[in-house]
């Protein structure tokens, strides 16, 4: 622009001189007055570049005065489907658990078996608790001979009690004896049983079932290695037939493409599947770029100085890189999902450019086809090669050119596309057909080898395995005879066990008995001892009580074969209990009774007040529609954050434990300056906001973005009450870059 100033001065400069050489008369007056014209001019149009440079350095920013509204809330985060109600079953501690029958999500009806103990120690401990029922019943008896009357009345009671405890020793000591014997007696059997033939038999059948089972896995193992050789064989024979089918199968494919294309009527998609065939004859696609550059370079050795060729070369690369180029875009534009009128327009752009690409491409190779042809029939040296080079192009053109006739007109078409799939597979037509034959036959053959093999180590197998059975169950009953005699010792010397017991409780029987009776030889009985003897009957009752009801609880148990029912129906919503262990007692097992209803939980803030009674709304997976429901319950957890419960539809398509989203919305009192939450800002000294302010220059009037200090009253989802500001202050909401207080800026 001040280029042409100066040339404009240095013309009138010039047309001034020459005036004045022709005897022209140029006046001053008139000389300032064009310089002032084109003073006035040149600032026009440095106003006008000024103002379009503004156009595009100065911010553009949206805005928004603040008005009187309401806040709106929304928290949101996952719960899950709850019973209303839940009955925890009690576990009984220190006993195994044989089953259980049910798991988490169960609808179980009353009396239901949920689990069931193991039998064995179940009657273990009721044995354990007759025998523990029986010694407080003795030691009650005892503290009892303690309250009887002393001298003053009579001692002879006292005595009797005393012969019987002495006689109830006696019976004791030799019912011990008398289980003693019987333990000695079983240990004898058991030695017999384990004597010298015996243990031969039973050495004996162990070495025949070892020696058995290595010759079973020898077999296995020999069999097995040959299977997978088989096997291999089968594979390797698949392989063979796939990649000879792979190998010459691709033609195929390449052929219905092109039939496809045709039938669009896309020139281009006839054009693409084309050379995907030319492809394909000359080996894949870099033995075909070799072809086309041999081609291109014999011509150019015809053509010498001509650079034409070149050229038409160099632009059918450039169109053909075009069309590729514009083919992605339109096919990322379909990909993008987006649908509005800068989408439409911008597809209507490339559309036109993708047929403008075309039709250049088109003629370009059109006028390459008849350079080349002009080149074959000249008489120079190396157009002998270049007609050799095209012959298998042209032949492959024409069948092409016959096979779309064919399609085109809708004739017979089997016979044009027999004759472009033999062209193409040349010789190797026929030694395909072979190769895949002779690929069938060694799959089929190597699949009977298979079958043959396995079948008959199968039947070597079971064989094998039936004789190892049947050793395994001899010597498991030569076993059973030593666990049986095993059992049986058990149980003598738990009777034994037993005896001594009752023999230890009747010596202490007689020991008090003689200590109530010295006691009841005395002239005075100790009143201190008779209320501590007292006592003591009240503990041991309690502990018989305690005892008795458990010795119930178990009884209960073993008549139910130790499952343990359902109170009530409803569906299982904890079981803490694994089958094979056993019992803390901590064990938790919970039925949800009751309906359904939905617990959520959120950290609360202190701004957002959620009552009772507010709206919620619980989005189930993959159902469309939200259930709208009201907060009905609110508390605070173990983790310090609010639990709600809100009900739910009943016989709706949810299940217990099934995870849920939930979203609570609401709204506040109205506020006087409200405005959208992005127009708030805040630095170290509190919040603020940029409203539009003017400032003169030497330019005149500019809009800036001014900062102002507002105190934040109260906080939505997307608008903030804020205290501060004019009710007809211009808040800035948005701007298409980042601004300051005191930058230019200008209203969209």
């Amino acid at each position: 622009m001040l280029q042409k100033i100066r040339n404009y001065f240095i013309k009138e400069h010039s047309k001034t001189i020459s005036r004045s050489g022709k005897d022209k008369k140029v006046t001053l007056s008139s000389m300032a007055g064009r310089l002032l014209l084109i003073f006035f001019l040149a600032m026009l149009i440095f106003t006008f570049v000024s103002r379009a440079a503004a156009s595009f350095t100065v911010a553009k920013v949206s805005v928004s005065s603040p008005k009187r509204d309401r806040l709106y809330y929304s928290i949101s985060g996952i719960g899950e489907i709850i019973p209303i109600n839940e009955e925890r079953i009690r576990v009984e501690q220190g006993y195994r658990i044989e089953n259980v029958y049910v798991s988490v999500g169960d609808k179980v009806s009353k009396d239901r078996a949920l689990f069931s103990y193991d039998m064995k120690v179940l009657q273990d401990k009721y044995d354990i608790l007759q025998n523990d029922i029986e010694k407080i019943n003795i030691l009650i008896s005892i503290e009892k001979l303690r309250l009887e009357p002393t001298e003053s009345k009579s001692s002879k009671p006292n005595l009797l009690s005393l012969k019987q405890a002495e006689e109830n020793l006696e019976i004791a000591k030799t019912n011990l004896a008398e289980a003693e014997k019987e333990y000695e007696r079983s240990i004898s059997s058991s030695e017999d049983k384990e004597n010298e033939s015996w243990q031969e038999e039973y050495e004996s059948r162990q070495k025949k079932y070892n020696t058995f089972l290595n010759s079973y896995e020898s077999l296995v193992f020999q069999q097995e290695k040959q299977l997978k050789l088989s096997e291999r064989s089968v594979q390797d024979a698949k392989d063979t037939l796939f990649k000879s089918n792979e190998k010459y199968s691709e033609i195929n494919p390449l052929i219905d493409s092109y039939f496809e294309a045709v039938k669009s009527k896309e020139e281009v998609a006839v054009y693409r599947a084309g050379e995907a065939i030319f492809e394909a004859f000359y080996g894949g696609i870099d033995p075909y770029e070799k072809h086309r550059d041999a081609v291109f370079n014999i011509a150019l050795v015809i053509q010498q100085e001509d650079y034409y060729l070149w050229y038409l070369w160099n632009q059918l690369l450039r169109y053909d890189e075009q069309l590729f180029i514009i083919e992605n875009d339109l096919q990322n534009l379909e990909n993008s999902m987006i649908s509005n009128d800068n989408s439409g327009q911008t597809k209507e752009k490339l559309r036109q450019s993708y047929n403008e690409a075309w039709i250049n491409l088109s003629n370009i190779l059109k006028e390459y086809e008849r350079q080349l042809e002009l080149l074959e029939i000249g008489v120079d040296m190396g157009s002998s090669d270049l007609k050799g080079l095209r012959r298998d192009d042209k032949k492959l053109k024409e069948h092409l050119a016959n096979y779309r006739s064919a399609i085109e007109e809708e004739t017979d078409i089997e016979a044009p596309r027999a004759n472009l799939y033999n062209y193409i597979m040349g010789d190797k037509a026929k030694t395909a057909k072979e190769e895949i034959d002779r690929a069938t036959l060694a799959l089929s053959r190597a699949e009977e080898d298979y079958e043959v093999l396995e079948k008959e180590f199968g039947m070597a197998r079971n064989n094998l395995q039936l004789e190892l059975t049947e050793l395994e169950a001899s010597i498991l009953s030569m076993e059973g005879e030593i666990y049986d005699l095993s059992d049986t010792l058990d149980g003598k010397r738990q009777a034994v066990k037993s005896a001594k017991e009752a023999v230890r409780l009747a010596e202490q029987v007689v020991e008090m008995a003689k200590l109530q009776y010295e006691e009841a030889s005395k002239p005075n009985n100790n009143q201190a001892t008779t209320q501590i003897t007292e006592l003591n009957i009240q503990v041991h009752n309690i502990d018989l009580h305690k005892k008795e009801k458990e010795l119930e609880e178990v009884g209960k148990l073993i008549d139910s074969s130790g499952e343990v029912l359902s109170p009530s129906e409803g569906i299982i919503s904890q079981i803490g209990i694994e089958a094979g262990r056993s019992t803390t007692g901590e064990e938790n097992i919970k039925i949800g009774t009751g309906i359904f209803v939905f617990k959520g939980a959120f950290i609360r803030d202190e701004n957002i007040n959620i009552e009772l009674g507010g709206d919620v709304d619980i989005s189930l997976a993959g159902k469309a529609r939200a259930i709208e429901s009201e907060i009905g319950k609110l508390s605070i957890n173990t983790d310090g954050m609010t639990e709600f419960i809100s009900s739910l539809p009943q016989g709706g398509d949810y299940y217990l434990g099934e995870k849920a989203e939930f979203k609570i919305s609401m709204e506040s009192e109205q506020f006087n300056q409200c405005i959208p939450i992005q127009a708030l800002r805040e630095d170290n000294y509190g919040y603020f906001v940029l409203v539009i302010g003017e400032q003169e220059d030497i330019l005149g009037t500019q809009i800036i973005a001014e900062r102002r200090r507002v105190e934040l009253v109260a906080k939505g989802t997307s608008i903030v009450a804020v205290d501060g500001l004019l009710s007809n202050s211009q808040v800035i909401t948005d701007s298409n870059k980042y601004i300051n207080a005191g930058d230019r800026v200008r209203i969209e």
